[in-house]
């Protein structure tokens, strides 16, 4: 049973970030299988690594994007992403150190991301359309 279920109103109509945010979705649900199959912590870890890798590279393209189109908001954009990456390093940290959990970090991820497209993302995909 995936953590997240990839839904049409994630949609945001920039298809490079349409599927980005689907391969987000895609890792976010490998790393919760690869958790229910009991891998050890270690290896949960280099998994999670892998998931908030990509997210930052989803991040930079995001944010090359905006500042090639001069979006209007690319500043509260980019500050939301610092704050992902802050609360991840953070959860990150305190796991390592026995105080989180990665199944709470995975809820983190799955909220923050549904929120971020949902929300924020949506406007980038308004911006587009009226340029067009």
């Amino acid at each position: 049973m995936p953590i997240m279920e990839w839904q049409e109103t994630f949609r945001i109509d920039i298809e490079l970030f349409d599927d980005h945010h689907q391969q987000l979705v895609e890792l976010l649900n490998s790393t919760y299988d690869k958790l229910a199959k009991g891998l050890s912590a270690e290896e949960i870890a280099t998994v999670l690594d892998a998931l908030v890798e990509y997210a930052d590279y989803h991040f930079e393209a995001e944010e090359q994007w905006m500042l090639a189109n001069s979006y209007p908001y690319l500043g509260m954009h980019v500050s939301e992403h610092a704050g992902f990456r802050a609360n991840v390093a953070e959860m990150r940290s305190n796991y390592g150190e026995g105080k989180e959990t990665i199944l709470a970090i995975l809820n983190f991820l799955v909220d923050w991301l549904s929120k971020h497209i949902l929300i924020t993302d949506a406007d980038l995909g308004r911006f587009s359309r009226l340029k067009i």
